[in-house]
């Protein structure tokens, strides 16, 4: 990563800054630190299975707070269950996934389940409240150094790696932001199903996916959004669907032990894309976040330590950008219904279309980062499930509305392909359904 070779300076005592961290010596400890965006499961196991390394925790709000699923003893007792039989659930994984899932993936992480479930029950003690269980054990665990109420703004690279992130305190209001060390940066942020459904706080929404793209990343399987159905049918087709139970399957594609095609950025739990799910349904959400949230922590253990440059003696990360809430106020819910119209349950080319222009317009337009990154992110899933010509798993085409055996294969994009197919679509202008388009 570029850093000196020695010893870590000493660990400051843990506490929770409002705006901006509080010391330069805290600072330089730091940056020497792994820094976990996310506070779900998948982040707080990670956390707590690499100490005694440094981890900074990032969180946008409080520990414990709008995690996406709060996961009691019965999901433990079911993935102890089905983490029994490796083989079959292997199996099971595969049909659920129609076709596309990496089933030697799937098998090495069914194998893996029944070790990180029991660890996981070891650390909780049997508690109902298993997401809370852990967060009382992250508070503990002196190696971990909790930043509570900080909005990231982007992952700030270096010529040798990243230096670390920029982020704003208190809840992303604050007048300035702050530049968080890092030796390497773990997203651990909720998945993009977020924008389909209505949140009270702004300043919790996550945007690890559009990070990662900005960043360089690839995102996988961005097109596969499941929707719980109120089972309001038209013919075959949900017509209706409950949006604040919305999974997004896709992200930022990962290999086996969660590394993403960036240097020293790795990606866990809801926001990464790891072969597990496929065409979904998604199911093993549980394991999936155990296995790679202990493939990432071991990963990480292997990386080199060192002492953190002092401040003057670290590159200019560049201007700075404001997150501008009030732009998000005003144009989120708008996008949360175009999503949910144009890119929801049922989808066509005609839709697809119209969001794409809408979206890179938006993008283009945006006064602040929060808006940027949504916008960023729902591109992502609208240029895939334009580029995917038929109906899969919980991806459904009106104009194509049978499975193609050829269109068998997950499908990876960068953030420069995504804008280029949405530039071409703008290009071709509106069209009624069942037109042909150059973009697909």
């Amino acid at each position: 990563m570029g850093y000196r070779s020695g010893v870590p300076g000493t660990w400051p005592e843990r506490r929770t800054p409002r705006n901006g961290l509080r010391e330069t010596s805290e600072r330089q400890a730091l940056s020497d630190s792994t820094v976990i965006i996310g506070g779900g499961l998948a982040g707080l196991f990670c956390a707590l299975k690499l100490a005694p390394t440094p981890v900074t925790l990032l969180t946008g709000t409080p520990l414990g707070v709008g995690a996406p699923q709060g996961w009691e003893q019965d999901d433990i007792a079911r993935a102890l269950l089905v983490s029994s039989d490796p083989e079959s659930l292997a199996r099971e994984a595969a049909l659920a996934g129609d076709g596309l899932v990496d089933r030697a993936v799937m098998l090495g992480v069914a194998r893996e389940a029944g070790e990180w479930v029991r660890d996981l029950v070891a650390l909780t003690e049997g508690q109902p409240g298993i997401t809370q269980a852990l967060v009382d054990v992250v508070r503990r665990t002196p190696s971990i150094q909790l930043v509570v109420g900080f909005a990231v703004e982007s992952l700030i690279e270096g010529e040798a790696g990243f230096l670390g992130v920029r982020a704003r305190g208190e809840g992303g209001y604050a007048p300035r932001s702050t530049l968080i060390p890092a030796r390497a940066i773990v997203l651990a942020t909720r998945g993009a199903g977020q924008f389909y459904a209505p949140v009270a706080d702004l300043g919790a929404m996550e945007h690890g996916i559009a990070l990662a793209a900005c960043a360089g990343a690839v995102i996988g399987d961005a097109e596969f959004v499941q929707f719980q159905s109120s089972m309001v049918e038209a013919g075959d087709r949900p017509v209706d669907a409950v949006a604040s139970q919305t999974t997004h399957l896709g992200g930022v594609r990962t290999d086996e032990q969660g590394r993403t095609n960036v240097p020293f950025l790795w990606a866990i739990g809801e926001c990464a894309a790891t072969g597990l799910h496929g065409a979904g349904p998604a199911s093993n959400a549980l394991i999936e976040a155990l296995v790679f949230a202990a493939r990432v922590a071991e990963d990480l253990k292997d990386l080199p330590h060192g002492d953190a440059p002092d401040a003057e003696e670290r590159p200019d990360p560049g201007p700075e950008r404001p997150l501008t809430r009030r732009d998000a106020d005003e144009r989120l819910p708008a996008l949360r219904a175009m999503m949910m119209g144009d890119v929801g349950p049922n989808r066509d080319r005609a839709g697809l279309s119209r969001a794409l222009t809408a979206l890179m317009r938006l993008r283009t337009d945006a006064d602040g980062l929060l808006m940027e990154h949504a916008a960023t992110a729902a591109l992502m899933i609208a240029a895939a499930a334009l580029l995917r010509r038929e109906s899969r798993g919980v991806h459904r085409r009106a104009d194509h509305p049978e499975q193609d055996p050829k269109a068998a294969r997950r499908r990876s994009m960068r953030l420069d392909e995504a804008l280029r197919i949405a530039e071409r679509v703008a290009a071709e202008g509106p069209q009624p359904p069942g037109a042909p388009s150059r973009s697909q």
